[in-house]
């Protein structure tokens, strides 16, 4: 069961907001731009990749540096973990676990213009996963009686409101 984080009143209806406990990784179930290769000894991060250590993948970077964008990957963990393309400031619970990268064909084929802002929402995206800021929606008539639901909002909870408050505009 979701746990109900707030309930908000619209038009004559209860938008139920919740925790999406059980979201789908964005890795797997999303079409990502870039590509993460990570190494991590207590977590299966990032895409599936054949880099067999993380010299091969350092060693992969450099010699595609001009043929790709990239970004370093760092963790954060103590308790919950957290991913970002900037280093943490913990010596013990931080530290660089990988790179994401698209290649400068690909960026070019898919229209990214901006292909370090592109990469940086994808990490962004996968840290709001991987830190469990994710939510849904379920929307209930005045007797109560759930007319609809969505799930799978990753960080702005905002969002799934607006959403909810959208599909109770179509009912109308």
């Amino acid at each position: 069961m979701n746990d109900i984080i707030e309930t908000i009143e619209y038009k004559n209806y209860n938008i139920e907001l919740c925790y999406d406990t059980s979201p789908d990784n964005p890795r797997e179930f999303h079409e990502n731009f870039g590509f993460m290769a990570c190494f991590h000894k207590n977590y299966k991060l990032g895409d599936q990749h054949s880099f067999n250590e993380p010299q091969d993948l350092i060693d992969w970077i450099e010699a595609n540096k001009d043929k790709i964008y990239y970004l370093p990957l760092y963790t954060y963990e103590h308790g919950n973990i957290t991913i970002a393309t900037t280093p943490f400031s913990c010596q013990w619970d931080s530290g660089q676990v990988g790179f994401i990268y698209i290649t400068k064909e690909k960026a070019k084929a898919e229209g990214i213009t901006e292909p370090y802002e592109a990469l940086e929402a994808e990490t962004k995206e996968y840290d709001y996963y991987l830190r469990g800021d994710t939510y849904g929606v379920r929307i209930l008539d005045s007797e109560g009686e759930m007319l609809d639901s969505q799930f799978g909002y990753l960080g702005d909870r905002q969002i799934a409101i607006n959403d909810a408050e959208g599909m109770i505009d179509t009912y109308n």
